[in-house]
C-alpha cells in the first residue's frame, strides 16, 4: 500500500518506479503526469488519486483483473481514460470534476459489477452512454450532471438496484414505464431536460422515492395524479405545470416541499398552497 503522510509531497522528478505487488494506491495531489510507464497495475485493487496533477494513467491496455475501485475526482488536468478491457472486477470509478476529461472509452468497460459511476462537472466529456452501463444489476449510483454526457432514453433493462440517478442536462426525452420497477430507486433528477414532456404515471410504484427534481424542464405540463407514497421533495420550478395534483396535498402527508417557482400555475393550485403550509410544509411558487 502506497498512502503519503498529511500535507503535500514534493518530487524533484517524475516518479520512477512503482513496486508490481501494490494493491491499494492512496495519494491525493499525486504530482506528476502519469504512474511510471514501467509499472504493472496487475495486483492493484483500489486506485485513490483526487486531486492529482494526472493526465492519464498510463498506455496501452493492462491486466486489471483484480482492480475493484478508480478515484481521480478533482484531477483537473486528466484527460484520458485507458483501456479498461481487462477490468472485469471493476466496481466504482469516480471521476467528478475532472473537468478536461475529453475521453472514456466506453466501448471497452466490460464488467458487470459496477455499482457507482460518477460523472459530475466533467464539462468537456462529450458522449453517450450505452445502453450496457445501465445494465449491471449491481448498479446503485449513476451521477452525470453538470457534464455533457447524453441519454436521450432510459432502457428497459435499467439495473432494478439503482439507488441514486441524476441526469441533469443529458437531452433524455422519455421515461419507460419499467421505471417503476426500480422499487430502490430515492433519487431521481432530471433537472433541466428540455426534450422530457411527460412522466409516466408508473412513477407511482416507486415506493422508496424521496426526491424527485424536475426543475427547468420547461415542455412538462403534465404530472401524473398518483406520486410516490413516500416521496418528501418534489421540484417543478420553472417547468410548464399549471397544477398540482389534488394527491399531492390531500393523501401525501410526507410530502414536505414542493417548488414552483416560475411556473405559471392556475389558481386553484395556489388555492391548494394554504391547507399545504398551514400543515408546517414547504411550497414555493414565487
Amino acid at each position: 500500500m502506497i498512502r503519503p503522510c498529511p500535507g503535500r509531497m514534493y518530487l524533484n522528478q517524475d516518479l520512477q518506479f512503482l513496486p508490481h505487488s501494490l494493491r491499494f494506491i492512496y495519494w491525493p495531489r499525486y504530482p506528476s503526469k502519469c504512474l511510471p510507464s514501467n509499472f504493472e497495475p496487475s495486483n492493484l485493487v483500489e486506485l485513490h488519486m483526487p486531486f492529482s496533477k494526472l493526465e492519464q494513467l498510463w498506455d496501452g491496455v493492462q491486466d486489471l483483473d483484480k482492480l475493484k475501485c478508480i478515484n481521480l475526482s478533482n484531477s483537473v488536468n486528466l484527460k484520458l481514460i485507458p483501456d479498461l478491457s481487462r477490468a472485469p472486477n471493476l466496481e466504482s470509478i469516480s471521476l467528478q470534476f475532472c473537468r478536461s476529461l475529453v475521453k472514456v472509452p466506453w466501448n471497452t468497460l466490460r464488467s458487470n459489477k459496477l455499482i457507482n459511476l460518477n460523472l459530475i462537472g466533467c464539462r468537456k466529456l462529450s458522449t453517450t452512454l450505452p445502453e450496457r452501463i445501465f445494465a449491471p444489476s449491481t448498479l446503485k449510483t449513476l451521477n452525470v450532471e453538470g457534464s455533457n454526457v447524453r441519454i436521450t432514453a432510459l432502457p428497459d433493462t435499467i439495473s432494478r438496484g439503482l439507488v441514486s440517478l441524476y441526469l441533469e442536462s443529458t437531452g433524455i426525452q422519455f421515461l419507460p414505464s419499467s421505471i417503476g420497477a426500480l422499487e430502490n430507486l430515492s433519487r431521481l433528477s432530471l433537472d433541466n431536460s428540455k426534450s422530457l414532456s411527460n412522466i409516466p404515471s408508473s412513477i407511482h410504484k416507486l415506493k422508496s422515492m424521496k426526491y424527485l427534481g424536475l426543475a427547468r424542464c420547461s415542455f412538462l405540463d403534465e404530472f401524473p395524479v398518483v406520486l410516490p407514497w413516500n416521496l418528501e421533495t418534489l421540484d417543478l420550478s420553472w417547468t410548464a405545470i399549471k397544477e398540482v395534483p389534488s394527491s399531492l396535498i390531500k393523501d401525501r402527508p410526507g410530502v414536505w416541499e414542493i417548488n414552483l417557482r416560475g411556473c405559471k400555475i392556475i389558481e386553484s393550485a395556489l388555492m391548494q398552497r394554504e391547507n399545504f403550509t398551514s400543515k408546517g410544509r414547504s411550497f414555493n411558487s414565487i
